[in-house]
């Protein structure tokens, strides 16, 4: 999740050459369906098992352009295909073994969401302002519904919910057939992630631009990060172990990068610990080196800081 003051950037083209996931996935003699933003619960593992050697099986290229990649749209798969958007406005399903495609589905606009599939659909948002819903088959729309934003987070079914993050608009939570069931104002972030465990949200946005758990059918906040004592503009998607949430926090300093990682007690909001660090890649030879655009390119990698546990 990220809080700036810059507009994100309109991308027109993109060129992809590769997908790592599919790589690892499609090296499996078995392999476990990847259905949502980070594997089963969001926790960045998977249970399949990749045994060397190791190579690529096919790759595709989808535009080719001198223009700066600024979309990162990691895929999911279900069953024998791959499904995953694309700045070029496309949502495209892959067959995993071949690379052959299946069918493309044109948006209105770029694509910077991570998708979720179900068993009927797979979902996606749009920079159009719309989040979709196409029968994972055909590729044909089921329905969409729209927003008055851009929708570059992730996207997630739980339950009955569909959720997903409007930037600088709204925590939506839909039914399966496009209906809306009830939202939160989302007044100030961008790139929105987040982990459900347990019928708690980590994180969901308040009053001031805060953010907290939030329990789903309660529909109530537990407590808010402190601000105070992190103060920073990045927020990564959260893990939980046990008794404790863990993110990653980053910050454009203006000549370096101030990173932190922080436990917090998943009952009270209590910091347990924390390490923070300041990067200074400028010091690493790279003399055409611009913190600030690296920083903010980071931030469209939806995954960017996010710890595993």
């Amino acid at each position: 999740m990220v809080f700036t003051s810059r507009q994100p950037r309109q991308i027109t083209l993109l060129c992809l050459l590769f997908l790592a996931l599919t790589l690892s996935l499609a090296g499996c003699s078995r392999h476990s369906d990847w259905i949502e933003f980070r594997g089963e619960g969001g926790r960045g593992v998977s249970s399949s098992r990749i045994s060397p050697p190791l190579g690529v099986r096919w790759k595709i290229k989808l535009q080719d352009s001198e223009i700066k990649l600024e979309s990162f749209n990691p895929p999911i798969v279900a069953g024998n295909t791959v499904y995953f958007g694309s700045g070029d406005g496309n949502f495209y399903a892959l067959d995993l073994e071949s690379g052959y495609m299946r069918w493309v589905f044109r948006s209105g606009a770029e694509i910077n969401s991570i998708p979720y599939a179900d068993s009927r659909y797979v979902y996606f948002g749009s920079k159009d302002g719309k989040l979709y819903a196409l029968n994972r088959k055909d590729g044909s729309e089921a329905w969409h519904f729209s927003t008055e934003s851009q929708i570059n987070s992730q996207i997630r079914r739980y339950r009955d919910h569909v959720i997903f993050v409007g930037d600088r608009d709204a925590i939506y939570f839909l039914s399966p057939e496009g209906n809306e069931q009830f939202r939160i104002d989302n007044p100030g972030w961008m790139h929105f992630t987040f982990n459900i465990d347990a019928g708690v949200m980590y994180f969901a946005t308040g009053p001031q631009s805060r953010i907290g758990p939030f329990d789903i059918m309660r529909r109530e906040f537990q407590w808010w990060i402190p601000f105070h004592e992190i103060n920073s503009h990045w927020y990564s998607v959260a893990a939980m172990r046990k008794n404790l949430v863990y993110f990653g926090t980053s910050d454009s300093g203006g000549i370096a990068t101030d990173i932190g990682y922080y436990a917090l007690d998943r009952s009270t909001g209590r910091i347990v610990w924390s390490q923070t660090m300041l990067a200074d890649f400028s010091a690493s030879g790279w003399d055409s080196y611009d913190e600030y655009e690296f920083f903010e390119r980071n931030l469209q990698m939806l995954d960017f800081m996010a710890p595993v546990v």
